[in-house]
C-alpha cells in the first residue's frame, strides 16, 4: 500500500444531512455568531453544505431545477460574502457585512439594516430591500446564519496526546464500492476544475449520501456527482496534496478496474485514511473525516 504523506488539516465537526433542530437547523434558533469563536474554511464549507441540503439546492447552479434557484442564488451571495473575510465583522449585537457597491448593512438574525433610502411611498427607511422580499430573506441574513452554522460545524476537538493513546486505533465508518471508470470520470472533473482555475489549493470535499443514492466531489465552486449505493454517509475533506496523490494513484489504474473500494477510518480527532482498493490499485490518503 502506498501511504501519501501526512498532512495536518483543520478538524471538522459533524454535518448531518438531517439538520438537527437546535443548535443548527437554518434560522432554527435566533442567535448571532459568537464574537469569541473562530469561523474556518472547514466551517464555512460545511456550512454552506448544510444550507444546501436544508433547502435541497444542488451545488452546482446549472443542476438546480426552476424552483430552487432563486433559493440557490440567495445561498451563493451569501457564501461569496462570508468566504470573503474583508466583508464581515461580527459585534456584540449584529453582524456588519459590506455589499460590492461599499454599502454596510447591520443584520441581526431578526432583521437587516442598510443605508437610508426613500422607499416606494416615498418615506425614509433604513430596511433592507431584499430582508422581506426573497424566499429565504436578504443575503445578508443568510451570510449571518453562515457564519453562526460554521462555528457550530466546526466545534474544537481534543488531540490525542502520546500519554492519551500512543497508537490510536482507526475507526471505520463508510465504506463503498464504485466503478472504476466512475471514480475516474469524478476525479477527472475536478481536477480539470482546479487546473482552469489555475490552482489547487483548497480541500476536494467528498460526500457520501446514502439517501440521494450519490457520491459527490467538489472543489470551490465545481463540483460532480455520480449514482451510488452507499451504506452509511460520511463527509471527507482531503487535503490538496492527499488529493494529488490519489489521483496519481488512480489515473492510470482506474479505467481498468471493474469495482474500486473506498474506505474511510477515523480516529477521535476525525483524522484518517481514504483508502482506494481494487485490482492492481492500493493507495491510502490521510483526511478529516467525520459521519454524516
Amino acid at each position: 500500500m502506498t501511504v501519501a504523506p501526512a498532512l495536518a488539516p483543520e478538524p471538522m465537526g459533524m454535518l448531518p444531512l438531517a439538520i438537527p433542530e437546535e443548535p443548527t437547523e437554518p434560522f432554527g434558533v435566533m442567535a448571532l455568531p459568537d464574537l469569541t469563536r473562530p469561523v474556518t474554511a472547514h466551517g464555512i464549507q460545511r456550512a454552506y453544505a448544510a444550507m444546501l441540503a436544508h433547502y435541497h439546492v444542488a451545488a452546482t447552479p446549472a443542476q438546480r431545477t426552476p424552483d430552487r434557484r432563486p433559493i440557490g442564488a440567495q445561498l451563493d451571495k451569501a457564501h461569496a460574502v462570508v468566504t470573503d473575510r474583508a466583508r464581515w465583522i461580527i459585534h456584540p449585537d449584529y453582524v456588519e457585512i459590506h455589499s460590492d457597491s461599499g454599502t454596510v448593512y447591520r443584520t441581526r438574525p431578526d432583521f437587516c439594516e442598510g443605508a437610508s433610502r426613500t422607499d416606494k411611498r416615498g418615506r425614509r427607511t433604513t430596511i433592507c430591500q431584499g430582508f422581506g422580499r426573497a424566499a429565504v430573506g436578504c443575503y445578508h441574513l443568510i451570510a449571518v446564519e453562515l457564519l453562526r452554522l460554521a462555528q457550530e460545524l466546526d466545534p474544537p476537538v481534543a488531540v490525542l496526546t502520546v500519554a492519551d493513546d500512543p497508537s490510536p486505533t482507526l475507526t471505520e465508518i463508510a465504506c463503498l464500492c464504485i466503478p472504476g471508470f466512475a471514480l475516474m470520470a469524478l476525479c477527472g472533473c475536478i481536477r480539470i476544475a482546479q487546473t482552469k482555475a489555475s490552482g489547487d489549493d483548497a480541500d476536494v470535499v467528498l460526500v457520501l449520501n446514502p439517501e440521494y443514492r450519490t457520491l459527490t466531489l467538489s472543489s470551490g465552486d465545481y463540483s460532480a456527482t455520480a449514482p451510488a449505493e452507499p451504506l452509511c454517509g460520511a463527509y471527507i475533506a482531503i487535503p490538496p496534496a492527499a488529493f494529488s496523490a490519489l489521483w496519481a494513484a488512480i489515473r492510470p489504474l482506474a479505467m481498468e478496474t471493474d469495482s474500486i473500494t473506498l474506505t474511510v477510518a477515523i480516529d477521535s480527532t476525525n483524522t484518517g485514511l481514504l483508502t482506494a482498493s481494487g485490482g492492481a490499485l492500493c493507495v491510502a490518503v490521510p483526511v478529516q473525516a467525520s459521519p454524516l
